[in-house]
This record gives C-alpha cells, structure tokens and sequence, in this order.
C-alpha cells in the first residue's frame, strides 16, 4: 500500500493555519477511491487539542478513510484569530478552504468529493457546526477564496460541540476566545450560535456527548437536535450517562493509559459514528 502524508498551508501570506493528510494511494491492486474525513480537534479556540487530532484520523483512516487534519487560527501561543484583511474570525474561512483544496485535489488525494464528511470536538465541534450550517452564506465563500459549493461537508460528526450562545449553556470562554475581534460581541455571539443558522441546506449530522460534561453542558447538543427536527435534517443523537468533557476516542492510548469504566462505555462511538456515516454517505 501507498500511503501519502504532507502538510499544506492554507494561505501562509495572511497567516492562516494548514492541514495534514494521511492518504491510501491506489495501486494495480486496489485503485477504489476512498471516502474522505476532515478532522477538527478543539481546544476552546485558544489552542489545538493533540488528542483529538492524530489519534482520531488514525482511527477513522483504519475504517476506510482518507484522514486530513486541520490546524486553525487560535489566540493561543501568540496566534491571531481574526483575520486583518476583513475583520473576520479565521477559523470557519479555513475550513471552507480546506475542505475546497483537498476537493479541488481529489485525483491527487484518491478521495471521492461527494464522500466527504467533517468530525469535531468540543469548540472544534462548533466549527464543524458551522461549517455544516453556514458554508453556503456569501460572506464565508467570499472570504475563503473558493466557489459556491466545494466547502459543503456532505455528513458532519459534532463530539460534545460546543453549540450556543445562550448564556445559560454556552461554553463562554470558546465564544471570547472565536469573537476576540468583534466589535459587536453581542450581535456576532448570536450570529456564531450554531443552533440558529441550521436550515435546508445543513448536512445530516451525528452528534454525541455526555450528559455530565461540566465543561460544555450537553444542552449543547440537545439544541443542536432539536433544531435539526425542526428543520427536517437527518441526524442521530447519543447521549452517553457519564464521562468528563474532552475524551477524544475514549480509549486508553489517549485517556494517559487509563480507562475509566465510563470511558469505555463511551468508546463505542467512534464504531456508531463509522455506522452512520457508512449509512448516509453510502
């Protein structure tokens, strides 16, 4: 098997961030193209979780996945999350034009570009939410330098997102953090509310959490389904009893080599989610 990894920046002139693949290659033996997965750690958008990062391309990259991981703009380590040409937060402009680079690149990366979902984690949760809800509005096709469409996830996995602004659930450090630049937080705290921009042309999702994450409440995800019923748009929703906020996989390599009991309860996601998405992508 040929296998392709490299590392692509996005755009290095205005100091966005960059994705690294892990691709399968066709050979004589096996020229199928793969389905393709963009993979979203989070961090609260001050920085980029490791452990939801390589861990989980690798594991999705087993099923079948062609794996490509973004590493976005945060205001961590010096980073600067708003973009200085239009004033805007980075982070959802470089999804957009990941996910139309690796499109735009499908023969090189022997991806299928109908097949293409998004996973994320926590406030990398959000900005798959986002994604999956806002790809289509001028501002963010404008903006990423890319044409209508080819920013469009066709599935989207949200793990314990971070959803809304509602001050009574919201992860208020990640939406400070997103908006540091606004000059009207509380306009744009409304307009980054995930629940609110789910319409027609929102992707299916599957979304999970745990019902006592104290970090991220799982009224999250609740709102995030709800608005999808209302809107007609497929999904699956599973909210696990117990476990902490940020478990990644959920198993012991990325757990510092210890697997609580709840823990392992949880790791039956990641086989779910491949269900799904093996499901809705076909």
């Amino acid at each position: 098997m040929s296998i392709l990894q490299e590392r692509v920046y996005l755009n290095k002139e205005d100091g966005w961030g960059y994705y690294d693949a892990i691709c399968s290659l066709p050979t004589p033996e096996y020229c199928e193209k793969r389905k393709a997965l963009l993979v979203i750690p989070g961090g609260g958008y001050s920085m980029v979780s490791e452990r939801e990062a390589e861990p989980v391309a690798r594991k999705f990259y087993a099923e079948g996945y062609n794996t490509f991981i973004l590493t976005y703009s945060v205001t961590g380590n010096s980073g600067e999350i708003t973009d200085r040409k239009t004033g805007l937060p980075k982070p959802l402009l470089e999804a957009s034009k990941a996910m139309s680079m690796i499109r735009r690149n499908a023969e090189k990366y022997n991806i299928d570009p109908e097949k293409f979902a998004v996973i994320g984690f926590s406030a990398g949760g959000h900005l798959a939410a986002t994604l999956a809800t806002m790809w289509h509005l001028d501002f963010v096709v404008k903006n990423s330098g890319i044409e209508y469409g080819e920013n469009k996830p066709c599935a989207a996995i949200l793990s314990y997102p971070v959803i809304t602004s509602d001050t009574d659930k919201w992860n208020e450090g990640s939406f400070r953090n997103l908006l540091s630049g606004s000059s009207d937080f509380e306009k744009d705290k409304k307009f980054y509310s995930a629940e609110k921009q789910v319409s027609d042309k929102t992707c299916p999702c599957f979304i999970w959490h745990t019902a006592s994450d104290a970090c991220v409440p799982v009224a999250n995800s609740l709102c995030m389904a709800s608005a999808l019923s209302k809107n007609n748009i497929p999904f699956e929703l599973h909210i696990y009893p117990e476990g902490s906020h940020g478990l990644s996989t959920a198993e012991a390599d990325v757990l510092r080599g210890v697997q609580p009991r709840d823990a392992a309860h949880v790791s039956a996601w990641v086989k779910t989610a491949v269900d799904w998405l093996s499901y809705t992508l076909g």
